[in-house]
């Protein structure tokens, strides 16, 4: 068992997601309380935990009521002493959240998902978060869906408000990560069994696996008798691409003749830099001829012209 003595608080437990979680959370050996608006669909799901032998107990908690939610909460904690794992899987019905498009819905109507999501899930994290805090663990999650980061029709408001949940999902785990609080969002996809059930008999000779959703596994099927498996073509062999030197740079004379005093080598001079009596000479380099500087008009040496510098 992975969760052996955990304690488990669960919001919108009578849903299709949240029942599950609550029963998978049982079977794993977590003590499970469940909570939704009403209390019929929450007592269904806590009976069939209790059949299977978990642990579970329901109570009717509206998950947009702060004051409501921090009572249940006192009240696990009076009986088990701590909260490991709040989960929020609160959900509207489709009718109220989407189903025309955006250029025809009221301001009303968009914004409801968005701040009901965003307050239930802001309320049972935090306040979970507070009882948490000082035992230095726990962990806080919540649900979202694929048109948080995938266009859709017809979906209202629903889209942003499971951004938002995102959004608040990574704000969280950068604010309790230090206190040993994990925050984790799930964005479940599945597709229905009747769908990937018709794939392989409506191409029986092209499919021998039913096409996998996106976040599910899903095993394959062995081909019909007389199919032909799809084979992939070899990807092509890599060519080896040859890197040209980076262009050379002009070193100053000084940062050049350190080089050369460091390696034994003379250094060249830069373009446009003449070397004179006065300029360093590498240990070991070869003698070289230097031009002696212009006179100066009027000098000693006014009238000679030029003169070359004889050989050390």
């Amino acid at each position: 068992m992975l969760l052996p003595g955990k304690v488990a608080v669960i919001y919108g437990a009578g849903g299709a997601i949240g029942g599950a979680v609550a029963r998978a959370f049982a079977g794993e050996g977590a003590r499970v309380y469940l909570t939704g608006r009403l209390q019929a669909p929450v007592e269904i799901v806590a009976k069939d935990i209790v059949s299977a032998g978990g642990a579970a107990e329901a109570a009717e908690v509206d998950a947009l009521d702060e004051p409501a939610v921090d009572r249940h909460l006192l009240e696990v904690l009076d009986k088990e002493g701590r909260v490991d794992i709040s989960f929020n899987a609160i959900g509207l019905p489709d009718p109220e959240t989407g189903g025309i498009p955006l250029a025809e819905m009221d301001t009303e109507r968009f914004s409801l998902p968005i701040t009901t999501y965003t307050r239930s899930y802001f309320l049972t994290a935090h306040l979970a978060a507070a009882h948490m805090i000082p035992k230095k663990s726990g962990v806080i999650m919540t649900v979202t869906a694929l048109p948080a980061r995938m266009g859709t029709q017809n979906n209202g408001g629903y889209g942003p408000a499971m951004a938002a949940k995102e959004a608040l999902t990574r704000d969280l785990s950068a604010e309790l990560a230090p206190h040993g609080i994990r925050v984790v969002g799930l964005r479940p996809h599945g597709c229905a069994p009747s769908q990937l059930e018709s794939v392989p008999r409506a191409w029986p000779s092209r499919v021998s696996s039913p096409t996998p959703c996106p976040g599910r596994r899903t095993r394959a099927r062995p081909a019909p008798p007389g199919a032909r498996r799809p084979v992939a073509p070899a990807p092509p062999p890599a060519r080896p691409v040859a890197l040209a030197p980076p262009p050379a740079r002009p070193v100053p004379w000084d940062l050049m003749t350190g080089w050369g005093l460091a390696t034994g080598r003379a250094p060249r001079p830069v373009q446009g830099r003449r070397p004179t009596r006065d300029s360093p000479v590498a240990p070991g380099s070869p003698p070289r001829r230097v031009l002696a500087a212009r006179p100066r008009p009027g000098g000693p040496d006014a009238g000679r012209g030029r003169r070359r510098a004889k050989r050390p």
